[in-house]
């Protein structure tokens, strides 16, 4: 039984209801297969269906529920095929977008990246579990929207709230802890233009937190 929660106010009801029902999933507080039935979400959001409806068809354009023919929506549940395509395809979209933004990326959008490692750091020495997938959403987002390449922007998108959801639900305190090294090294290179020192290092990070998650969910 999903708990409930107090009403929601005004901003509009489904940005609301989806920035709530997204950070309960990607935290791994409603776990993978998990039934959402928009009636009785709608009940303890204190607001119609309607929004909810809205809320789960954004949820489910990035992969994080699935409808069920017949049965309903359902938090997604990715088998260990599935996690191993997505965690190879976020590779392949961080390191083509490195590879052709590079050269684009503007001082102030160096300098977001590294106020997203303060607050990696900040958010792991509170135990922000939310505030900690943001920011490290945030560093390599940067990366991807640096390429200034639409169609992969979209692409990965798509993917980031899945990969999240994995992240919260692997065991990964150790990995996360030392991320920020990895995080610092790519940016070093970052700021020095060194392309090839700058993939090298984005794709040891990246294998190595691909590996780390197979481990514990495979």
């Amino acid at each position: 039984m999903i708990p409930t929660k107090p009403s929601l106010r005004v901003k509009t009801l489904e940005a609301q209801a989806y920035e709530l029902m997204r950070q309960k999933i990607v935290t791994g507080e409603w776990p993978q297969g998990i039934h959402l039935k928009d009636n009785e979400l709608a009940m303890q959001l204190g607001i119609s269906a309607t929004p909810v409806r809205e809320a789960l068809r954004k949820l489910a354009s990035e992969g994080l529920v699935q409808n069920i023919p017949y049965k309903g929506m359902f938090v997604t549940s990715l088998s260990a095929s599935q996690i191993k395509e997505l965690l190879n395809v976020r590779l392949g979209l961080e390191l083509m977008a490195l590879e052709s933004g590079l050269s684009l990326l503007s001082g102030a959008e160096l300098d977001a990246m590294e106020q997203a490692l303060a607050d990696f750091d900040q958010a792991l020495a509170q135990n922000n579990l939310v505030a900690l997938l943001a920011a490290d959403t945030a560093f390599h987002g940067l990366i991807v929207q640096a390429s200034g390449n639409s169609v992969l922007n979209e692409l990965y998108r798509q993917l980031t709230g899945r990969v999240q959801m994995l992240m919260a639900i692997a065991d990964l305190s150790g990995r996360m802890a030392t991320g920020n090294v990895d995080h610092r090294q790519i940016l070093q290179a970052m700021r020095a233009r060194q392309l090839p020192e700058a993939t090298t290092a984005l794709r040891n990070h990246l294998v190595a937190t691909r590996d780390a998650l197979l481990a514990v969910t495979l």
